[in-house]
């Protein structure tokens, strides 16, 4: 447990701080065994003091949400770069992103973490799960159009590829032995685009 003797903060900076201890408590346990006692305990705040700023344990996953949307929204790459590069960039940039804060992990790779969260984030989720895929099939669409994928890389198999190479490199984590993303996911993009 930290230090109990913490200063008071101005409630968006403790509001943020809460809610990446609740990303930090959900990769950890999930979102369903959560308790206002467990977010207390690990940030060092009596159980009163989160509720000075969120008014139910419904409203802090929200937040949690919010932030884990607003996280992997920002590891979308511009639009405008070529498909592979595009593509490359997303990889590392979520990789790196849920990493960070394995707690994303949960919520957005686990039916078990849209059933521990209020349904309007779950539907977020979900929405950010869509805008994902649909990423990743865009970019492959259009590199199939140029003529940019090998005959035997159809765009919806590449895509699954792809997506399953982010989840599994999400997963080794950082673990000692683990492969560096951006090797895998540029030898995963040479097999199946033409052109490197």
């Amino acid at each position: 447990m930290k230090d109990k003797t913490r200063s008071r903060k101005a409630s968006p900076e403790r509001r943020q701080e809460i809610a990446i201890a609740v990303l930090d408590l959900i990769g950890a346990k999930g979102a369903k065994s959560l308790t206002s006692a467990q977010i207390s305990n690990h940030l060092g705040l009596s159980a009163g003091a989160i509720f000075r700023h969120f008014a139910s344990l419904d409203e802090i996953l929200e937040a949690a949400v919010d932030l884990a949307i607003e996280l992997v929204e920002q590891s979308f790459p511009d639009k405008s770069a070529e498909p592979k590069q595009r593509l490359l960039q997303l990889g590392l940039n979520r990789v790196a992103v849920v990493r960070a804060h394995p707690g994303i992990s949960w919520l957005l790779l686990s039916d078990q973490g849209l059933l521990g969260v209020p349904e309007p984030a779950a539907k977020r989720i979900r929405a950010l799960v869509k805008r994902s895929r649909s990423f990743v099939a865009t970019a492959l669409q259009q590199a199939d159009r140029a003529r940019d994928l090998r005959p035997n890389a159809a765009p919806e198999v590449s895509a699954v590829l792809f997506m399953g190479a982010i989840h599994a490199l999400i997963r080794t984590g950082r673990r000692t032995r683990a492969p560096k993303p951006d090797v895998v996911l540029s030898t995963l993009l040479d097999m199946i685009f033409v052109r490197p």
